[in-house]
């Protein structure tokens, strides 16, 4: 009986999910480089449309290919509560910045592979402080990361927004007990190192003024070895 009513449950959940979906607008970037605002989307099967408003609905952006760009604060990408982001197949984003919604159904931006680059001082954001909407990584390590070309503005920089756990793994959640300084990533990526999920981990680099959110993969245990084994040998034959 206990069975039955668990599989009741699941069937309910399921098919509110498929429901859920289905009302979802499904808006493909055409491929190319473009704007966010060209008529380069492929809306609900139909070609050579613009991008609905993400207000104007719950809607599933896919970009497959090619570069999407000119997010300025007039044109935000701003999903709502319910839209999903998902960017696959080697795209990448560029703009000023994006903010996925708060909410008890919060939006998530899905990143498979490819990057998102952005190039405002605080260009990951949240309308509401509350970082229920994230950019989830969940792809194998080393397909994919996140870049912010300005980090100028104090609190802002992208190892900020890890530790409000603005990015995910596998839909984890990862977030530093330590803020970042300026001067103290390596303290932050100690503790991103220690938050493994699916034997990945983030990792953030900063080069030139610009921050790089990686996934990194845990090294296998037969990998670490046999470097263990060869540094052994390598102090072996110095002290001969």
């Amino acid at each position: 009986m206990k069975q039955h009513a668990k599989t009741l449950i699941l069937a309910g959940i399921t098919a509110f999910a498929l429901t859920g979906a289905a009302s979802a607008a499904v808006v493909v970037w055409q491929g190319g480089t473009g704007s966010f605002t060209d008529t380069n989307w492929t809306v609900d099967g139909t070609p050579n449309l613009n991008a609905p408003n993400f207000e104007s609905g719950v809607v599933n952006f896919e970009i497959n290919g090619g570069v999407v760009n000119d997010f300025t604060d007039a044109n935000t990408l701003t999903a709502t509560t319910g839209d999903t982001i998902l960017i696959t197949g080697g795209a990448a984003l560029f703009g000023d910045y994006m903010r996925p919604a708060a909410g008890s159904t919060p939006s998530y931006t899905t990143l498979l592979s490819g990057s998102i680059t952005m190039s405002d001082p605080n260009s990951f954001r949240t309308s509401s402080g509350s970082f229920a909407g994230n950019v989830n990584f969940t792809g194998a390590a080393g397909s994919a990361f996140v870049s912010q070309t300005n980090i100028t503005v104090s609190s802002t920089a992208l190892a900020d927004k890890v530790k409000l756990g603005f990015f995910a793994i596998d839909g984890t959640k990862i977030a530093t007990a330590t803020s970042f300084n300026g001067s103290n990533l390596a303290t932050v990526n100690s503790e991103l190192a220690a938050a493994v999920v699916n034997n990945k981990y983030f990792e953030v680099t900063e080069v030139g003024g610009v921050q790089t959110l990686n996934l990194v993969a845990v090294p296998e245990p037969s990998s670490s070895l046999l470097i263990g084994l060869a540094g052994l040998l390598l102090f072996s034959r110095r002290h001969r």
